[in-house]
């Protein structure tokens, strides 16, 4: 007479000691695989959810950088300007003579 086994779904005939601790090897296996499996499933998960955070925060950084390129342009132009503007200075001395001063940017 044979006995039988029922293990995951699997219904097989066991003719020995020998076979139940085959079958029994094999389940603790697969259920070994499975349980690494899904271990790798949800690192792999997390690694991505990391990754999608570090690239969110890398463009805000790199927008970060470019509106402050573009206030640092802005800011030189106004200084080479007012620089420009100033750049014929006429002063007058208290014996009324006047003196040009010639300002150079220093750049």
């Amino acid at each position: 007479m044979h006995s039988l086994c029922q293990i995951r779904w699997l219904v097989i005939p066991l003719d020995s000691s020998k076979d139940l601790c085959r079958l029994l090897l094999h389940s603790m296996i697969t259920h070994f695989r499975i349980g690494l499996f899904s271990d790798l499933k949800a690192s792999l998960r997390k690694l991505e959810h990391e990754n999608a955070d570090l690239r969110f925060l890398n463009n805000q950084y790199v927008h970060k950088i470019r509106t402050l390129e573009k206030e640092s342009k802005q800011k030189s132009d106004k200084i080479i300007a007012l620089q420009e503007k100033n750049f014929h200075a006429v002063v007058q001395t208290p014996g009324t003579l006047k003196f040009i001063l010639l300002a150079y940017p220093y750049y």
